[in-house]
Order: structure tokens, then C-alpha cells, then sequence
């Protein structure tokens, strides 16, 4: 329903409880536009006060990489499947009430702006529109230097940013053990709290969240 609704009325402006009625399988339907968020691709600077997330609007434009969500009415007789049954389950990576001015990292502003626009500027947009864009986020940042230089603090303010539980800090060392196969067993142990979430995850229905691991 999402695809033959956006092929209808692609380029066409809407306002937050605008009616709007279209035909699918040779069915009418009636809805009505109840949230409208849009994305500035300018507040994707990490050198600016805002985190770059989709901001609420009162009017905008349907494109065709516009990601649009069906909710029925209480006592409807609709039954949603697919991707757009309920609401959306993509949440923003950033912490909505994060302040990149207060980073604390001095100096450092080129190397910060960097991992910010590898890794994460593609993030802060909804799954869908990542795949119809066919891009492909980055996995993971290795940060080296000699001691001293800030590795660990950036990688510290970086796991205080996203939406996530506090990272955790892990010395490499620490994980070796003489003693075979208990090196392996302490790796188990850094995922143990993100495979409990998981079950919760399947148990309750809830989003999940980001476990991040800075191993130093």
C-alpha cells in the first residue's frame, strides 16, 4: 500500500491532518496525514548543536524516498502486513538530547567530523530509505596513535552521543588468559548483557539498543 500510495501522489505537498483519499485494489480508502518529519541534510555537521535527527513539520513534500507508515483507527477493520504494519521501528541513533558543543574534545574537531560523517551520518535515517539508496553503513572504526592522544576519550563521547546503554571500556589485555579457551569465554562475557537484551527484545516487543564495546 506504501509503494501505490507514494506512486499516486509523489511531489505532491501535504499538511498534517489533511484528509486524503486513494484507491488500492480497486478499494477505496481514507486517511488522514497525522505526523510529517523531515530531514535537513545541513544539521548532518558535527560541529553543529543539533544531532542531525528527522525534525517534526507541519507541511512537506511526498518524495519518492519518502518512508511512509500506516496506523489504523481504533475499531477499524483494516489489517496491516508487511513492513508498514503498527508504527515504524526505526529510532535515531543519536541521542536527541545530545549537545555537540560539549563534546569536550579539543583539537580534535577534523578527526571527530570524520567518524561522524563515515560511520554515522548515514544512520540517522530511517532502514528503508538506506536500502532504496543502496548504501551501505560502516561496520567499524579502528582509531590508532601513540598513547596519550585521545583514542579512548573520543571513542568514550562517541558512546555518550549515540542512543545507546554506556559503553563499555576494555583493556586488550585483559581478555588474554593463559589458559585455553578462557581468552574466548571473556570475550562471551563483554556480549552477555546484549544477548539478554535480545531475549527481551523477542520477549517483549520493545526496541532495542546499542551495546557499544571499546576495546583500548
Amino acid at each position: 500500500m506504501a509503494a501505490e500510495f507514494s506512486m499516486l501522489f509523489v511531489n505532491r505537498a501535504f499538511t498534517v491532518e489533511e484528509p486524503v483519499v486513494f484507491k488500492y485494489d480497486k478499494k477505496l480508502y481514507s486517511a488522514t496525514v497525522k505526523n510529517i518529519e523531515v530531514m535537513d541534510f545541513s544539521k548532518l555537521n558535527p560541529k553543529s548543536n543539533m544531532a542531525g535527527s528527522p525534525k517534526a513539520a507541519h507541511e512537506g513534500f511526498l518524495t519518492a524516498n519518502s518512508v511512509i507508515v500506516f496506523e489504523k483507527v481504533e475499531g477499524s477493520l483494516i489489517t496491516f502486513t508487511g513492513k508498514s504494519k503498527g508504527k515504524t521501528a526505526h529510532t535515531s541513533i543519536i541521542n536527541p538530547d545530545w549537545d555537540f558543543t560539549k563534546l569536550g574534545i579539543g583539537g580534535l574537531d577534523d578527526e571527530f567530523s570524520g567518524i561522524f560523517r563515515r560511520a554515522f551520518a548515514s544512520r540517522v535515517f530511517p532502514p528503508e530509505v538506506i536500502e532504496q539508496l543502496g548504501m551501505k553503513h560502516v561496520r567499524g572504526i579502528l582509531l590508532y596513535g601513540p598513547p596519550g592522544t585521545g583514542k579512548t576519550l573520543m571513542a568514550r563521547q562517541i558512546g555518550k552521543m549515540l542512543n545507546a546503554r554506556e559503553p563499555q571500556i576494555v583493556n586488550g589485555p585483559q581478555i588474554l588468559d593463559k589458559y585455553v579457551g578462557e581468552s574466548e569465554a571473556n570475550i562471551r562475557k563483554l556480549f552477555a548483557a546484549a544477548e539478554e537484551e535480545e531475549k527481551r527484545v523477542k520477549l517483549c516487543s520493545v526496541t532495542w539498543r546499542l551495546f557499544p564495546i571499546v576495546l583500548n
